[in-house]
């Protein structure tokens, strides 16, 4: 039953087959289906497949992507911001590599899977990572930058690194890692780290204060940074890397990096970023027609509870 005016824009609900909701300050009416069909085909499938891995996707990396498009809402607009972007990538993959193009989610399954996942949209010219296969090795991360041989991790200031990757001032740097345990035999990641690094110490001068200590953590950190202990910086053939400080038995599968900077006018504008992922964990993953068919079984177990553990059914 619909409530509100419908003649003023304000009904929700169901009236009939119409159904009433609003966005953006506009009253939507979509028709309602009455027959409800369950496509077999395999195209249908694969279509659910692509759906489905950037449904689950978006999930693990929601605290990011529901407010990582310049100039889109956050919440709900943000996320069909991200499936527009990212299911035309996973098709456009699809196209190009077939029934094996590496890796989607069989039903059932969940996580972020290793793709070149398409993390925000916006005015800020900046390529903050690596694009080829050194960007991530391992677990080292490596930054778009290299620097004189004669700087040494404890000597890089702000500025010298603010420099180094065409930022400001007070920009902020978002660093994200896509995360998975190195004992299970799966390729998508449940979790991600996500790291603040404000572009302005908290007591020094930007020009003279060096950004890392001889351990590579940052030093006379901005109070707004926020998990950078996650990491440790070095520098490798004259390159910045990153690298997980916290925990051997985790791998990373994917990493990116987002500049956030406010405008004049109050406006957040954000930088183009993807996901580089690790090829050997895309690798491990399930093909499109793998995903298309595979479904997850239940294993049965006892309940805890001991009234209940009658069958579901006869067996037959």
């Amino acid at each position: 039953m619909a409530k509100g005016n419908m003649l003023l824009g304000f009904s929700r609900g169901s009236v009939g087959d119409l159904t009433f909701y609003r966005r953006n300050a506009q009253q939507i009416t979509r028709a309602r289906s009455r027959v409800v069909k369950n496509p077999k085909t395999l195209a249908q499938q694969m279509q659910r497949a692509i759906m489905r891995t950037a449904v689950e996707a978006y999930k693990v990396i929601k605290e990011i992507c529901d407010h990582s498009w310049e100039g889109v809402a956050y919440g709900a607009n943000s996320y069909a911001e991200f499936l527009k972007q990212n299911m035309a990538m996973l098709r456009r993959l699809a196209a190009a590599g077939g029934e094996t193009t590496k890796s989607f989610l069989p039903s059932g399954y969940n996580g972020l899977v290793a793709m070149p996942w398409v993390l925000s949209k916006g005015s800020i010219s900046w390529i903050g990572l690596k694009e080829d296969e050194t960007a991530l090795q391992g677990d080292y991360i490596t930054f778009n930058a290299s620097f004189p041989e004669s700087t040494t991790i404890s000597t890089m200031t702000y500025a010298q690194f603010a420099s180094a990757l065409g930022l400001r001032q007070g920009d902020q740097v978002t660093l994200i890692s896509a995360l998975k345990r190195s004992d299970i035999d799966e390729s998508s990641a449940l979790e991600i780290n996500v790291s603040r690094l404000i572009l302005s110490p908290a007591q020094g001068q930007f020009a003279e204060t060096n950004l890392f200590d001889a351990q590579g953590r940052v030093n006379d950190g901005n109070p707004l940074n926020e998990g950078m202990d996650y990491y440790r910086f070095s520098l490798r053939s004259g390159y910045l890397v990153a690298t997980n400080a916290d925990d051997p038995d985790i791998d990373t599968i994917g990493c990116a990096a987002i500049i956030s900077r406010k405008a004049e006018d109050g406006s957040w504008q954000r930088s183009n970023a993807f996901l580089i992922f690790n090829a050997q964990q895309q690798e491990g993953g399930y093909t499109l027609r793998q995903a298309s068919m595979v479904v997850a079984t239940d294993i049965t177990t006892a309940s805890d509870w001991y009234l209940n553990n009658a069958n579901e059914g006869s067996g037959e």
